[in-house]
């Protein structure tokens, strides 16, 4: 199989090369993986990890940069890389090295060995703040009771064919893609699986992530997907 990597980077010059060097090794030494290919996606940084990243590129064929040319946040910049990306299986990763890389070869099995559409890295063991775990409860728990997935949908680590993306017309706000892609995900019938991941602590770098101002666009979007779930633009066809 073949896995296209798209990685939005917003001021993570330092860890982009770690992430790089272990996503290249993740990805071959897993006998299921036949080609790959690493899509950043620079959301306007400022500290250099544009021009980090474009000096990586220069060494590694498999690796290509871009940079987002529309609104700011993450969820768009997981758009323009869906966007180019070209291999059968789809996967984004946050570029803090808060996951785990080495989950991808397990993941990618769910999908060739299981028969999965959607695999999601469940955050099992947290080595973050309380406040940060106390909140990925929650939503974990409101997921569950709002769209009957036990699964971590706010999870920065996931894999999917990439034929479920033309089926969905994705519209999210800066935090929400992911609560999209799984109601178009359940709409259209998929298969979700998941795999524990050990959830690390930052090293470099600030975190992004605006936890009142997130935190309030999930839980509207989580309850406005309960009532009006995505409706796919054509059913699933599988050949």
């Amino acid at each position: 199989m073949s896995v296209s990597i798209v990685v939005p980077a917003l001021n993570e010059a330092a860890n982009i090369p770690v992430l790089v060097k272990r996503l290249q090794a993740a990805c071959q030494r897993s006998p299921l993986i036949a080609s790959f290919e690493v899509i950043i996606v620079d959301d306007h940084s400022t500290d250099g990890t544009l021009e980090v990243c474009q000096r990586l590129a220069q060494r590694h064929t498999w690796l290509k940069v871009l940079q987002n040319q529309g609104q700011p946040g993450k969820a768009f910049s997981l758009l323009e890389g869906f966007r180019a990306a070209r291999y059968e299986l789809v996967g984004m990763i946050d570029a803090d090295l808060q996951y785990p890389p080495e989950a991808l070869p397990a993941m990618i099995a769910k999908i060739y060995d299981d028969g999965a559409d959607v695999v999601i890295a469940n955050r099992v063991h947290h080595k973050t703040s309380l406040r940060r775990r106390i909140v990925s409860k929650l939503f974990r728990s409101l997921s569950g009771l709002l769209h009957g997935q036990p699964y971590d949908m706010q999870s920065g680590l996931k894999l999917l064919r990439r034929d479920i993306l033309t089926y969905c017309d994705l519209k999210p706000t800066r935090w929400t893609l992911d609560l999209e892609l799984m109601s178009y995900a359940q709409a259209l019938g998929c298969r979700i699986d998941s795999v524990d991941i050990d959830f690390a602590e930052r090293v470099s770098g600030q975190s992004k992530i605006q936890l009142v101002r997130a935190s309030y666009e999930i839980l509207k979007q989580s309850l406005k997907l309960r009532f009006h779930p995505r409706t796919p633009t054509h059913p699933l066809v599988r050949s």
